[in-house]
């Protein structure tokens, strides 16, 4: 266990320096998990309704909600500072069927909105005359979980007024009209604009990554809600009969314990500075990535040790990155945003023109992480987020 305390160990100036200043990745390794341990005896150092693993939007939110239904909720997070990769991203919420859609007289029905998510997500599966549009139960309601889910948590916001959150706006494309989505614009996909949505700063602009989470963590000031970092979760305690109670964290090396009398939510990052899990479950090279550089797959080892199912773990959004870039810092500052356009050429280092510049750049990534005239994988770099 010394082992692992030690590696949890993180300062707020070498976190931030990740992002811009060659960090070892070794400092930054998941702690070994350990199965599950019993609550037998165990002396809490603090106990809340919901335990909340994570501190970026997914997190923030989850925690808002319990905390609007009278919850009391506790925060823990890994890294020495709030916000996640989110407070790093362009802070945008993909909303189908969102508020600013309904006020403009827009329909964003359910059954094409899922048609298109599958189709996209699962080429291989989609099977427009099956009731689960060819994908597995499980897959399939969670896509109908987030149709059903989205549009309501973004009117929760600005229900409880996170701060300027209420006054979301549809991101813009830079020529004054909706963002138009990732994936493929026709077919299925019904609203292929408008469903992306943005927070508005103080000034009337918009906002970014780090805006939304200001605005957000505003709110969770308000609420009262408990907020510690550098609180590395690394296991669940659990009862005789494996229901969760809590969990146990690294703090400055030393091991803290934290109830949850009604459950735990993990809203935490993936496993893009996990060397060894990258190896294990991505295909070809990925150097680097968009995170923070706490992403490290710990959950991964968490759920796994109390018997959860891992699925589609080859998975990821692709972004193409400078490559000496990603070779100098653990996290890259950014990607290469390009915007897609007709005067725009894109060749592969053969030389060769290999996929639509219309694209987005996830799907651009991926042509360039698998194309090579010799038939095999080109060691061409993409990144994970």
């Amino acid at each position: 266990m010394k082992q692992s305390a030690e590696r949890s160990r993180l300062s707020r100036r070498a976190f931030i320096q990740a992002g811009g200043a060659g960090l070892a990745v070794s400092t930054l390794g998941a702690a070994a998990s350990t199965p599950a341990v019993a609550a037998v005896g165990r002396q809490w150092t603090q106990i809340a309704d919901i335990v909340v693993v994570g501190s970026g939007a997914a997190a923030s939110v989850a925690a808002l909600a319990a905390a609007k239904d009278g919850a009391k909720v506790l925060m823990l997070e890994k890294a020495p500072v709030y916000g996640g990769t989110s407070a790093k991203s362009g802070g945008a919420f993909w909303v189908p069927n969102n508020f600013r859609l309904k006020e403009r007289g827009i329909e964003d029905p359910k059954a094409s909105l899922l048609a298109y998510c599958a189709a996209y997500s699962y080429p291989h599966l989609f099977d427009s005359n099956s009731p689960t549009l060819g994908l597995g139960e499980d897959v399939y309601k969670l896509l109908e979980a987030f149709y059903d889910n989205a549009s309501p948590m973004t009117d929760m916001l600005r229900e409880i007024k996170a701060a300027e959150i209420g006054r979301f706006h549809v991101l813009p494309d830079g020529q004054g009209t909706d963002l138009p989505d990732y994936g493929v614009l026709d077919g299925n996909n019904k609203v292929p604009r408008g469903r992306c949505l943005g927070p508005i700063k103080p000034d009337g602009s918009p906002g970014f990554g780090a805006e939304l989470m200001r605005q957000i963590k505003a709110r969770i000031d308000a609420y009262g809600i408990p907020l510690l970092t550098s609180h590395q979760v690394v296991r669940l305690v659990t009862d005789g009969d494996g229901a969760v109670l809590g969990v146990e964290a690294l703090n400055d090396g030393k091991e803290v314990s934290f109830g949850a009398r009604k459950g735990v939510i993990f809203a935490t990052g993936g496993f893009t500075y996990n060397r060894e899990m990258l190896n294990l479950h991505q295909t070809g090279p990925v150097y680097g990535g968009c995170g923070v550089p706490t992403n490290t797959g710990d959950f991964v080892s968490i759920a796994g040790a109390v018997g959860a199912k891992l699925g589609n773990m080859g998975s990821a959004w692709r972004a193409e990155i400078v490559l000496e870039e990603a070779l100098e810092y653990v996290s890259v500052p950014s990607d290469v945003w390009i915007p897609p356009g007709d005067s725009m050429f894109i060749v592969n280092r053969y030389g060769n023109r290999v996929f639509n510049e219309k694209r987005n750049y996830h799907d651009r990534a991926r042509v360039h992480q698998h194309y090579d005239p010799n038939g095999s994988v080109a060691k061409i770099g993409g990144s994970q987020r």
